[in-house]
């Protein structure tokens, strides 16, 4: 479509945005959406235009056409039960909610809709082969074995044991390396019928995806030398990216809620997502959430085992994702940081 627009459209288009959105219409776009909207990709210059005319208004039938265009889609929710989203800062999040929940969903009710799950995943397959189940890094710096101690405690206690409570102790490299690999590391294999083999792990994932990947920034950990690290789950061991000292940069830069921890803490745990592994099995923004649900999963995973070992943490949702994704390498799209941990 053409994009030559007059200075000034980009506003006008951000605030036909707003009023679809006031007016109990929801605008079907994310921000990837709303930028190509800003550069006149998704309405013909002209229709825009038309939208652009407060003193004009929208006729019924130009309101069906957005709707059948898949441009916009009447939410039907009464303005009382949207403001409080809007009024919380919120509004991308519902605008994202509601589309998602707007969209067509399979249902697996029948058999119908199994056997249309298998031909698309078939097709899908045969279209682009899924990304690869684990990351590694060929060039790392050195590599750090990363195994279960002997003296660990079977997996079922692990996950039945109450807190060991007045045997915190500090951790160190074997303790790491028992806590990594009982939780990130692979597992297992399964096969199934239409996707072929994929990794276990400790913890459940939708789809057998396992978008979840883990870095170490090592603060002082007795063991392990001062770096970035990321861990290797299929081989179990620890990849060295980067050398040196970050402990300041992350507390300062990253973590931020120093007030709120009664350690010292010897290292971070940074947990990103590769969302290309899930989006090649779930093709719609609804399954954004499995990710949330990965995480969700390996992080209480990683607190109990934590708690069997006696070690103490401390988990958090809230980072500096820039600085972060900086720190690592990553690029914040392919794959993002979701979460974190420390331990002392």
């Amino acid at each position: 479509m053409p994009t030559n627009h007059q200075p000034g459209a980009t506003a006008d288009r951000s605030a036909v945005l707003e009023a679809l959105f006031t007016a109990q219409w929801a605008a079907i776009y994310d921000p990837i959406t709303r930028e190509r909207w800003d550069a006149g990709a998704l309405l013909d210059p002209q229709l825009c235009d038309a939208l652009c005319q407060p003193s004009q208004p929208r006729p019924a039938a130009l309101q069906r056409c957005l709707e059948e265009a898949g441009i916009v889609a009447h939410h039907g929710y009464h303005p009382a039960d949207v403001q409080p989203w809007v009024a919380a800062n919120w509004s991308d999040a519902l605008r994202h909610y509601l589309h998602s929940n707007a969209l067509p969903k399979l249902s697996y009710a029948k058999a119908s809709g199994w056997l249309q799950d298998f031909a698309t995943m078939r097709q899908k397959i045969q279209e682009s082969a899924p990304p690869e189940a684990t990351k590694s890094y060929p060039h790392a710096l050195a590599r750090v074995a990363t195994t279960r101690t002997p003296s660990a405690m079977p997996f079922k206690e692990v996950l039945e044991a109450h807190p060991r409570h007045g045997s915190r102790r500090p951790m160190d490299y074997p303790e790491l390396a028992n806590l990594l690999s009982r939780v990130f590391g692979v597992a297992g294999h399964k096969r199934l019928a239409v996707t072929g083999s994929h990794i276990l792990r400790t913890s459940p994932s939708g789809g057998s995806r396992h978008p979840t990947e883990a870095y170490v920034v090592a603060f002082d950990l007795p063991g392990l030398a001062p770096g970035i690290y990321h861990f290797q789950s299929d081989r179990h061991e620890l990849e060295l990216l980067r050398t040196g000292e970050f402990k300041a940069l992350y507390m300062e830069q990253i973590f931020g809620l120093n007030r709120r921890i009664a350690f010292t803490p010897k290292l971070a745990l940074v947990l990103t997502s590769v969302v290309e592994r899930s989006m090649h099995r779930y093709r719609d923004a609804r399954s954004y959430r499995v990710l949330h649900f990965d995480l969700g999963h390996l992080l209480l995973t990683c607190q109990l085992v934590a708690r069997s070992q006696g070690l103490p943490f401390f988990s958090s949702y809230s980072l500096g994702e820039e600085a972060v994704e900086a720190l690592l390498g990553i690029d914040g799209l392919r794959e993002t940081a979701m979460s974190q941990m420390l331990f002392g």
